[in-house]
């Protein structure tokens, strides 16, 4: 695609944005790290790392989203096309120095043109899902949907940006978030959330549950997982839905 940007939304032209959070964008950056190492790739090779079909519109714009957050670049096109990692993304998935990794994070972050709007807009005070949502469609031109999903996205990319601005969007200092329920009355979605055991030890079971009849899941973390780490799950667990819907 010649657009940076993911086309989500042309057909009711909806601004662009990309697809996937970059939470995830990073981890499609990592699959196809894995397996390139860095050289060009076909995408339909960039598909089967990311356990896409070639030919799903999924594939086109998580490719799309990469190149949005400048993790990815093209080059030819056709059966010609290549893609390929970005130093940026190199870095970011192997420097190992002290804050070198986050703040190139945090360029990927602002590189989307309507993550950049926003965030400029936003970044003091973020507005409670039903205004915000107003505002994307009214003053920029969004539908419904592509205005919802834009919000989780760009909640994603704060997520990595307060460091940079302090007085950014908190639990403590965002208006609630509030929908409708069935009845019609106003139900608050962003009150406090139970207390997580963070974990820190390696390789340490934070949870196994039950799914389905014949299935289990188990999340084994290597690292410290807390709120934020559950949260930014939750997100990619969302996305990752959404593609698999997508595919079929």
């Amino acid at each position: 695609m010649a657009d940076s940007d993911s086309d989500l939304g042309k057909k009711s032209r909806s601004p662009n944005f990309p697809y996937i959070n970059l939470t995830v964008a990073l981890e499609r950056a990592a699959q196809l790290f894995a397996s390139s190492r860095g050289n060009p790739v076909r995408l339909a090779d960039a598909a089967g790392d990311w356990g896409l079909s070639a030919t799903s519109s999924g594939t086109q714009r998580v490719a799309a989203a990469l190149i949005s957050f400048g993790l990815l670049s093209d080059e030819g096109s056709g059966d010609d096309r290549r893609l390929r990692l970005t130093q940026n993304a190199q870095r970011i998935l192997g420097d190992t120095r002290p804050g070198v990794r986050e703040e190139l994070i945090r360029e990927a972050a602002l590189r989307p043109a309507t993550i950049r709007e926003y965030f400029n807009k936003w970044r003091h005070r973020r507005p409670s899902d039903t205004h915000a949502v107003s505002q994307l469609k009214f003053d920029s031109g969004f539908n419904d949907e592509a205005a919802r999903m834009f919000l989780r996205v760009f909640d994603d990319a704060l997520s990595y940006l307060i460091e940079v601005d302090e007085s950014a969007p908190t639990e403590a200092n965002r208006e609630p978030l509030t929908t409708q329920s069935d009845t019609g009355s106003a139900l608050t979605v962003n009150e406090p959330a139970p207390a997580v055991q963070t974990v820190r030890a390696t390789g340490q079971e934070w949870l196994k549950v039950k799914v389905g009849r014949d299935t289990s899941v188990q999340i084994v973390c290597d690292g410290a997982f807390g709120k934020q780490e559950l949260q930014r799950l939750i997100r990619l667990l969302q996305v990752q839905m959404e593609m698999m819907d997508d595919d079929f």
